[in-house]
């Protein structure tokens, strides 16, 4: 490409040629062709590729990979068929060692340049890694389609057929193919190739309808670090889950505290907690209010545990300020709303960071879980 092309607004459907220098904040590669910068998906650092203009959005260009001229030196082969065409993963290009850098230093630099940043200077952060790359997921949403599983393709509504998925526990592709095979067109159906699972020694039973974590090695390690915070509290009398679903981490608690309390809005969730545990309180309601009646009965607890949806929790955080628990543990499936929620409580809650987790709960994708301690300053 010429200085006068480089120079020039980049247009939809335009085709160039572009070294990826780096991986942007969802995974894709990051070129920069003058001052402009293009993310193109399935692309790795090192790597010289043919691209075409999708689509501009503030500023930046997103792009799809055409052709791999020259590959990258971490470039490696992906595991399955539908790679390239899968809006499913994002990394199989990469090996694990890559991906787990890279989640690491996405984590710092979104705090970095967050207003959380004055509050964390020097923060270390430590890792929980995944036990397996492959063959991992036990649940999944699929679309359905002339009998058969699909998936979407990447940032689009269209959908492919799938013919397998190596992510997936061994044999679950095969009974969701089983599975759909005399359904009608569907769209969102979720899957599970369980119906129950273990953690820490308690059996909990769960329905497609709930939600379940989709990693259940990972989840057990999840479970291990709050472990961690527990076992260094000086008392253990009341511990209280907020977001508790269907009791994944309220149940193991019930071996360290006197009294567990758990609060959860979804109905099919709860009704399959009560079923898991008879020793935990299960309270039915939206957190923020639960938290708001809790603080009015003057109830008190050592330990909180907050796990909520990607939204995160701001409302139910303005109500934990002013119950100040000794301890707080909170894990997160989105970086963008954990700083959010954590800048109130460190900066406002009078709270600081003890220990910062990041977990590779989804091998092969960018999703960052993150797990953070906090005790008061």
């Amino acid at each position: 490409m010429t200085q006068r092309e480089s120079d020039r607004e980049l247009e939809k459907g335009m085709r160039l040629r572009v070294k990826i220098q780096g991986l942007g904040s969802l995974g894709e590669g990051l070129a920069r062709v003058d001052n402009s910068e293009i993310f193109i998906p399935k692309t790795a650092p090192g790597d010289e590729v043919d691209a075409e203009i999708l689509e501009k959005k503030k500023g930046r260009y997103l792009a799809k990979l055409l052709k791999i001229e020259s590959p990258g030196p971490t470039r490696i082969e992906a595991e399955c068929k539908h790679f390239e065409i899968c809006g499913g993963c994002d990394f199989q290009h990469l090996p694990m060692s890559e991906q787990s850098a890279w989640k690491l230093r996405m984590a710092k630099h979104w705090i970095r340049r967050s207003p959380l940043a004055p509050f964390v200077k020097n923060l270390e952060m430590d890792q929980i890694h995944a036990p397996n790359p492959f063959g991992y997921r036990h649940r999944v949403r699929i679309q359905v389609k002339n009998g058969k599983p699909h998936f979407f393709k990447p940032h689009s509504h269209q959908t492919f057929a799938l013919e397998e998925c190596p992510i997936l526990v061994d044999g679950f592709f095969e009974s969701i193919c089983s599975q759909v095979a005399s359904l009608p067109d569907t769209k969102d159906v979720n899957i599970s190739a369980l119906n129950s699972y273990e953690i820490d020694g308690h059996q909990l039973k769960f329905s497609d309808a709930c939600f379940s974590q989709g990693n259940l090695q990972v989840n057990e390690l999840l479970w291990k670090r709050i472990e961690d915070d527990v076992i260094d509290l000086q008392q253990k009398k009341a511990a209280l889950d907020l977001f508790c679903g269907i009791g994944n981490f309220s149940v193991p608690l019930t071996d360290y505290f006197e009294s567990v309390t758990g609060v959860e809005s979804e109905g099919i969730s709860l009704e399959y907690a009560r079923k898991n545990s008879a020793e935990v309180e299960w309270i039915a309601g939206d957190c923020s209010e639960t938290l708001e009646k809790l603080l009015r009965e003057k109830r008190f607890f050592d330990f909180v545990l907050l796990d909520p949806p990607r939204m995160g929790a701001l409302k139910t955080v303005e109500s934990l300020k002013r119950m100040s628990p000794p301890a707080i543990t909170y894990v997160s499936c989105n970086l963008e709303s954990l700083i959010v929620d954590l800048t109130q409580l460190i900066k406002k809650g009078g709270y600081q960071i003890k220990r910062f987790t990041i977990a590779d709960l989804f091998p092969q994708t960018h999703h960052i879980e993150s797990i953070v301690s906090l005790v008061p300053k």
